[in-house]
Protein backbone atom coordinates (compact mmCIF):
# COMPACT_ATOMS: atom_id res chain seq x y z
CA UNK A 1 0.00 0.00 0.00
CA UNK A 2 1.02 3.12 -0.66
CA UNK A 3 -0.65 6.11 0.56
CA UNK A 4 -0.69 9.30 2.82
CA UNK A 5 -3.14 7.28 5.21
CA UNK A 6 -6.05 10.05 5.77
CA UNK A 7 -8.48 7.39 6.17
CA UNK A 8 -10.56 6.03 9.38
CA UNK A 9 -10.69 2.34 9.18
CA UNK A 10 -13.83 1.41 11.94
CA UNK A 11 -12.98 -1.75 13.68
CA UNK A 12 -15.27 -4.13 12.20
CA UNK A 13 -13.26 -3.31 8.37
CA UNK A 14 -10.18 -3.84 10.75
CA UNK A 15 -11.20 -7.61 11.42
CA UNK A 16 -12.79 -8.83 8.69
CA UNK A 17 -9.75 -7.67 6.08
CA UNK A 18 -7.36 -9.03 8.99
CA UNK A 19 -9.27 -12.03 8.44
CA UNK A 20 -9.28 -12.42 5.08
CA UNK A 21 -5.06 -11.39 5.24
CA UNK A 22 -4.46 -14.41 7.50
CA UNK A 23 -6.90 -16.52 5.24
CA UNK A 24 -5.10 -15.53 2.06
CA UNK A 25 -2.16 -16.05 3.61
CA UNK A 26 -0.87 -11.97 2.76
CA UNK A 27 1.00 -8.98 3.62
CA UNK A 28 0.42 -5.92 3.60
CA UNK A 29 3.40 -3.63 3.71
CA UNK A 30 2.50 0.00 3.91
CA UNK A 31 4.73 2.50 2.66
CA UNK A 32 3.47 5.98 4.10
CA UNK A 33 4.08 9.50 2.77
CA UNK A 34 5.29 12.18 5.10
CA UNK A 35 3.05 10.87 8.04
CA UNK A 36 2.11 8.71 10.66
CA UNK A 37 0.33 5.23 9.79
CA UNK A 38 -3.03 5.99 11.40
CA UNK A 39 -5.28 3.05 11.20
CA UNK A 40 -3.55 1.77 8.69
CA UNK A 41 -0.57 0.10 11.36
CA UNK A 42 -3.84 -2.20 12.37
CA UNK A 43 -3.85 -3.90 9.23
CA UNK A 44 -0.25 -3.45 7.76
CA UNK A 45 2.57 -6.13 8.49
CA UNK A 46 5.20 -3.60 8.47
CA UNK A 47 5.18 0.54 8.29
CA UNK A 48 7.87 2.27 6.69
CA UNK A 49 7.64 6.38 7.11
CA UNK A 50 9.12 8.14 3.57
CA UNK A 51 9.73 11.31 2.90
CA UNK A 52 9.85 10.73 -0.69
CA UNK A 53 9.40 8.10 -3.49
CA UNK A 54 13.28 8.46 -4.44
CA UNK A 55 14.74 4.99 -4.99
CA UNK A 56 17.76 6.08 -2.51
CA UNK A 57 14.81 5.92 0.60
CA UNK A 58 15.50 2.54 2.18
CA UNK A 59 11.96 2.27 2.79
CA UNK A 60 11.54 2.42 -1.12
CA UNK A 61 14.38 0.11 -1.57
CA UNK A 62 13.30 -2.53 0.38
CA UNK A 63 9.42 -2.92 -0.22
CA UNK A 64 9.83 -2.37 -4.10
CA UNK A 65 13.35 -4.09 -4.41
CA UNK A 66 14.59 -1.41 -6.53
Amino acid sequence: MLTDPICKLPPSLVEAFNAWKAGARARVISLILETRPGDLANISDECHQVQTLDAGEVAIGRVLAV
